[in-house]
C-alpha cells in the first residue's frame, strides 16, 4: 500500500526499528495493508486526525519512557498490567499533539501467514481502542477534579475517571470490531490483583510507609479495574459471548473478591455512551463520582478502607492466603 494522503490524516512515525523488518520502504512510502489500515482507523475516529501520530515503535518501554521524560512515573514503566501485557499506549504531547504507540512485532515480515493475519487483527483492535482515548482526549472528556477535593476522594475520582476512559475506549472499540469472545479472564484478573495485594501488604510490614501502601494498593486494583470495564463492556454489547459466565460467578475468588460490587459497577459503565459521544462535564462528573463511591466499596471488601484521610488495612485480611503467602516468601 502506497500512502497518498488527500483528507487529514494521522502521521505515521518509526521509532527504534528497522523498517525494511516491518514491511515499509521509506524510499517509495509503501507500506503493509494492515499498518495502513491501522492508520486510516485511527483517523477516522480522532477528531483532529493531523494532531495525531501512529508510532510504530521497536522498543514500547523506550518510547513511553522518552515522552514522559521526567515524570516520576517513566523509571518504573513496563508492560506488564496485572494479568495481561500492554499492547498500545496513547500519550499526549506538550505541543497539544497526541501519538498513539503500537508494538512493531504486530508487523514484523518474519511472521508466517497465519501469525501475520493474527496480529494483523491485534492491531487493529489495539488502534480502534486507543483512538477512542484520543477522540475522548480531543474532546475534553476528562473529569474536572474540583479544587478543595480531598486527597482520599482525588484518589477515587481520578481512578473512576479513568476506568470510565478504558470503558468508553472499549465500547467504541466493541461496536466498529466484532470479537468471536472476549481475551479476559475475569479470575485471572482477580487472581493476579490477590497476588499483588498481598505482595504489597507484606512489603508494608517492613517499610511501614502508608502512603507508599495507599499507592499501591491504589495502583494495583485501578489495573484490575481497568480491565474489569473492558469486561463489562464485552457484558454490555453482546451478553451471550460475555466473559462473566456462570462458573465465573460460582467462584470463590469472584465470591469473594468482586460479587458485592460488579452489578453496581457495570450498571453505571452501561449507562455511558462510547468514547466519539461528547458528555458535557456535569454528565461526566455524575458518572465518575457516582463509580468513586462504588470503588470505594469495593476496596472495602478487598479489606482496605478510609476512614477520614486515614488507610487502613482490615484486620481480617491477614489471613488472607496471598498475602500469608507473601510473608512467607518475604522471610
Amino acid at each position: 500500500m502506497t500512502i497518498d494522503q488527500v483528507t487529514p490524516m494521522p502521521a505515521l512515525m518509526l521509532q527504534f526499528v528497522d523498517p525494511s523488518t516491518v514491511g515499509v520502504d521509506p524510499e517509495s512510502g509503501v507500506i503493509p495493508n494492515a499498518m495502513w489500515h491501522c492508520v486510516q482507523l485511527l483517523g477516522e475516529i480522532s477528531v483532529a486526525p493531523e494532531r495525531v501520530r501512529l508510532v510504530v515503535t521497536g522498543d514500547f518501554v523506550r518510547s513511553v519512557q522518552e515522552r514522559l521524560g521526567e515524570h516520576p512515573a517513566a523509571e518504573d514503566f513496563d508492560l506488564q498490567r496485572g494479568s495481561g501485557l500492554v499492547a498500545g499506549k496513547t500519550m499526549p504531547e506538550a505541543d497539544g499533539s497526541i501519538d498513539v504507540l503500537l508494538h512493531s512485532g504486530f508487523f514484523s515480515t518474519d511472521l508466517n501467514p497465519e501469525e501475520r493475519a493474527s496480529a494483523a487483527d491485534l492491531a487493529v483492535r489495539t488502534v480502534v481502542h486507543e483512538a477512542h482515548h484520543v477522540a475522548m482526549r480531543q474532546n475534553d472528556q476528562s473529569y474536572e477534579t474540583p479544587a478543595d477535593q480531598t486527597w482520599r476522594d482525588r484518589n477515587f475520582t481520578s481512578s473512576a475517571d479513568s476506568i470510565i476512559d478504558e470503558y468508553r475506549a472499549e465500547a467504541g472499540a466493541s461496536t466498529i470490531l466484532v470479537a468471536d469472545e472476549s481475551s479476559w479472564s475475569p479470575l485471572d484478573v482477580l487472581n493476579a490483583l490477590s497476588r499483588e495485594l498481598g505482595e504489597v501488604t507484606a512489603s508494608y510490614q517492613e517499610h511501614h510507609d502508608v502512603e507508599k501502601l495507599a499507592f499501591q494498593v491504589g495502583t494495583a486494583c485501578l489495573i484490575a479495574w481497568r480491565v474489569m470495564a473492558y469486561i463489562a463492556a464485552a457484558d454490555v454489547i453482546d451478553p451471550e459471548k460475555s466473559p462473566v459466565t456462570f462458573e465465573v460467578l460460582s467462584n470463590p475468588r469472584w465470591q469473594r473478591m468482586a460479587a458485592h460490587s460488579w452489578d453496581k459497577f457495570r450498571e453505571v459503565l452501561a449507562g455511558i455512551q462510547p468514547g466519539q459521544a461528547v458528555l458535557t462535564q456535569p454528565e461526566i462528573a455524575a458518572k465518575v463520582e457516582e463509580l468513586a463511591e462504588i470503588l470505594s466499596n469495593w476496596l472495602a471488601d478487598l479489606g482496605f478502607v478510609w476512614v477520614g484521610e486515614s488507610f487502613k488495612i482490615e484486620t481480617w485480611y491477614f489471613d488472607d492466603d496471598d498475602f500469608m503467602a507473601a510473608m512467607a516468601d518475604q522471610s
